[in-house]
């Protein structure tokens, strides 16, 4: 299973981790694996272009990131939702959660 967990600081993700495998299909026809890997690295790639500062970890089923960019919300917002959708069609194979990091808004 994939699971996606998105910091939370002051009610706006500043961050996320992606972890694992979904299972879906064997290595390499996986389309859950595929799905989230494509947007994930499409919203580093964009976060980048905005010459954001960015703290990232990436290693085999995993990548992490982190920015205080005043992109990143709008952007990780966007992959939250994108990552929930995914979650919605295929629930058995990736979990996305929030971590609130300062006791702030819990509605996100």
């Amino acid at each position: 299973m994939i699971t996606a967990v998105f910091s939370v600081r002051d009610g706006k993700p500043c961050g996320f981790h992606v972890a694992g495998h979904s299972g879906f299909a064997p290595w390499g026809e996986d389309i859950v694996c595929s799905a989230v890997s494509s947007a994930v690295i499409l919203t580093a790639n964009l976060l980048e272009q905005q010459d954001a500062k960015l703290l990232a970890i990436t290693e085999d089923g995993l990548f992490a990131l982190y920015s205080e960019h005043d992109a990143a919300p709008s952007l990780l917002n966007e992959l939250r939702k994108h990552l929930k959708a995914i979650q919605k069609q295929y629930p058995q194979y990736i979990r996305v959660y929030n971590l609130i990091l300062n006791g702030g808004n819990t509605n996100v």
